[in-house]
């Protein structure tokens, strides 16, 4: 029972020849086909992990032999469940080199078989950061992603506001002019050209419009400044006022006292509940007040006192247009510039000009008038006889200080005399008027 292995694949003459032990010869011949193995072959490009491969068979068999494949069976090397079909597919889930094993069956029961390895490259993981921004505001996107073995070579950018794709810049920054929510989109690729895709959503947050409102104020008053900024669909959270860069207010509209004169720089930075913030800066003017001065005249009772007014502004383009005069006797005003006053009783009184400017900036002073009362003349004289020495006395008295001067005169008859007491001699009989004038 011999064996034999046929080199080519044809029909054979096959005899077998016997002899006995008595020398005698019997033989037999039949015909027997040696059919063609199959030449199992395939390919299978490079492939990315988690990728679908397709594994095409390029096997042949001996047409002339009339045989043809019957079956295939496909062992890809990760332990997964063997394929049968002719050109399969295969996910392979790791990067690694696999043994790939094509086993083929012809209709004639021949069998044969092939190992190829497939190298599975290593699939990079795309990933990356963004913080929520604000309008206008430069984006900045960070690359986080990874790759187990080789590098990665190329990354592709689509920030989907229409702008184009930006290619090979790994932390790209970028700016979005329109508030919206956005699926930005990393495609990464390795150096063999396995690639990832993800997309995220980034958020644009509205950007406020700063503004605020204040007058020209007058020194030493308090102002308001009102804010008015736009809110633009987010919603403002603080405000920080800053004036002359040193003092800080943190309340919508701000209430300040501004004690000195000139140009004060006023900047609001505002911030809304998601962060964006906005800052604007504008001046106000701080107006002096009026410099308010007048001279009063001391004066006697019912006597007029004039009022002379000395109020200036140190701002050019600012002049005082009004005046009001309280006099202090609880009766008498006035708004003119240089008024006179008639005071009705002695005394001191608190005479008060207040002074107002084009620009509402209000001043006041006080000043104290006398008024000094007016003397209560009279005087004693006794009728004489002619040739005889008449004696006057003086009994005048003032309400405040004292008589300073006399004056006398004796129906114009002699000089006048300036003493409290004097004499007097009549030389023709008659009546004669005698008068006193008494000056405190």
């Amino acid at each position: 029972n011999p064996s034999h292995t046929y080199a080519i694949a044809k029909d054979y003459t096959v005899s077998l020849t016997i002899t006995d032990t008595a020398g005698c010869l019997g033989s037999a011949s039949k015909l027997i086909t040696v059919w063609s193995l199959p030449v199992p072959d395939f390919s299978a490009l490079s492939a990315c992990q988690g990728d679908s491969l397709a594994f095409t068979d390029n096997s042949l068999t001996n047409i002339a032999s009339g045989g043809s494949i019957k079956t295939w069976n496909w062992d890809f090397g990760d332990f997964s469940t063997s394929e049968t079909t002719q050109n399969p597919k295969h996910v392979y889930d790791l990067a690694a080199i696999y043994n790939a094993q094509l086993s083929l069956e012809t209709d004639s029961g021949c069998l044969d078989s092939i190992i190829v390895p497939v190298n599975v490259r290593a699939k990079p993981q795309a990933d990356f950061f963004s913080d929520t921004v604000c309008l206008n505001t430069p984006m900045e996107f960070e690359d986080n992603s990874t790759i187990s073995n080789g590098i990665i070579s190329n990354y592709s950018w689509d920030f989907k506001d229409g702008s184009a794709l930006l290619i090979g810049e790994e932390d790209p920054i970028h700016i979005y002019t329109i508030k919206n929510n956005y699926m930005v989109e990393l495609v990464v690729e390795s150096g063999y050209g396995c690639k990832d895709t993800i997309s995220k959503e980034v958020v644009i947050n509205a950007l406020p419009s700063s503004g605020f409102y204040g007058e020209d104020v007058c020194v030493g008053s308090r102002t308001q400044f009102v804010d008015t900024s736009n809110e633009n669909g987010g919603i403002i959270s603080d405000w920080k006022w800053n004036f002359d860069n040193s003092f800080i207010s943190q309340t919508q509209n701000s209430n300040v006292t501004l004690n000195d004169t000139g140009i004060h720089n006023i900047t609001l930075i505002v911030t809304t509940q998601s962060g964006c913030k906005d800052t604007v800066s504008g001046q106000t003017r701080v107006l002096p007040n009026p410099i308010v001065d007048f001279q009063p005249t001391d004066v006697c009772e019912l006597r007029s006192s004039q009022f002379e007014n000395f109020t200036t502004t140190s701002y050019n383009l600012d002049t005082v247009n009004s005046y009001n005069w309280d006099f202090g006797d609880l009766v008498g005003n006035s708004i003119l510039k240089n008024p006179a006053y008639i005071y009705d009783d002695m005394g001191g009184y608190d005479v008060v000009l207040t002074a107002t400017t084009d620009s509402g900036c209000v001043s006041s002073v006080m000043k104290t008038v006398y008024v000094h009362g007016k003397p209560d003349v009279s005087f004693l004289g006794p009728d004489v006889c002619i040739y005889s020495e008449s004696k006057f006395s003086n009994t005048s008295s003032v309400g405040d200080g004292y008589i300073n001067k006399l004056y006398w005169d004796f129906a114009g008859l002699d000089e006048d005399s300036m003493i409290h007491y004097p004499s007097f001699e009549f030389d023709t009989c008659g009546v004669y008027p005698v008068s006193l004038t008494a000056i405190s």
